[in-house]
């Protein structure tokens, strides 16, 4: 369903004008090293990526890229094994021996997400109180 009206051939041309623009006004500039260090520190602790690897806390997820998106191949993996074509709705893939990077069959366990999320903090309870 629509809201508003459609937009005119007039409208539909000045925006199509709009969108091929030749150089966008960041090209050819740069960030200050000053900017640069701002930057890093007002990113510090968030997910980056790295040669398809999504660091996060100090651990390393495999990622693969199909038709533009990122896919972790955990998740492949246990699709292609189960036949399916998704993860069902409120389920996660969860690495039995908690390696992310072991995608071996064996270790990938399907799991709805309050199960898994109440795992983990039992784990991380746990070895706080070591």
């Amino acid at each position: 369903m629509m809201k508003g009206s459609k937009h005119s051939l007039k409208s539909k041309r000045k925006m199509s004008e709009a969108r091929k623009g030749g150089i966008g006004p960041f090209k050819g500039k740069h960030h200050t090293e000053e900017t640069r260090k701002k930057l890093r520190e007002s990113h510090k602790g968030q997910i980056s990526w790295r040669r398809g690897l999504s660091i996060k806390k100090g651990k390393r997820t495999p990622r693969k890229m199909i038709n533009g998106k990122r896919f972790q191949i955990s998740h492949l993996v246990w699709l292609k094994e189960n036949q399916l074509y998704r993860i069902p709705d409120g389920c996660v893939i969860h690495h039995i021996n908690g390696d992310v990077e072991n995608n071996n069959i064996e270790n990938l366990q399907l799991m709805d997400k309050y199960s898994h999320d109440t795992l983990h903090r039992e784990i991380s309870k746990a070895l706080r109180n070591c």
